[in-house]
Parts: structure tokens; sequence; C-alpha cells
């Protein structure tokens, strides 16, 4: 069903709608991070596409929440992937 571990999905779906529209913060469903652009070491803008096209974000500060470093390697930083064979 809807709960696991004593939460109810479509319950907390609608508090973090309220949380996030009492601050006023715009935010886009069914959107995914495809681009970073970068002058030297400084990300500008993330870039997105989403339901109604492509799209960008400039900020001060971005936070790579995407889970696998997406964002981080499209803004130009190092990494390795897998172990010393490649292996992941």
């Amino acid at each position: 069903g809807n709960f696991t571990s004593g939460i109810h999905y479509e319950k907390l779906k609608k508090l973090y709608d309220d949380l996030i529209t009492a601050e006023n913060i715009r935010f886009s469903f069914f959107t995914a991070c495809i681009d970073a652009v970068s002058e030297g070491d400084v990300v500008k803008a993330a870039i997105f596409t989403g339901k109604s096209g492509l799209f960008y974000v400039n900020a001060k500060i971005f936070i790579d929440c995407t889970g696998d470093g997406d964002f981080a390697v499209f803004a130009g930083a190092d990494y390795d992937m897998g172990d010393e064979n490649g292996v992941t």
C-alpha cells in the first residue's frame, strides 16, 4: 500500500508540497539535471530537462543530490569509477 515503516506516502508528499509552497520555493516535477555551466572551478548554472523542455538555474551555491555525483561530474569534478579492475 502507501505505507512503509509507518509513513503514509501521500500525506508526506502533501506535507512536502505545503512546506515548499509556504516558502515560495519554485520546484519542478519530472525533471532531470543534464549538464552544468562552469567558469573555471565555479559552477554558474545547472541545466535541466523537464516536461516543458530545457531550462537552467543560476545560483551562488549548488549541492549535488543526484546520488551518483552526476552534477559534480557535469561541473568538471574528478572521479573514479569502480575498483582497480573497473568493476562497480
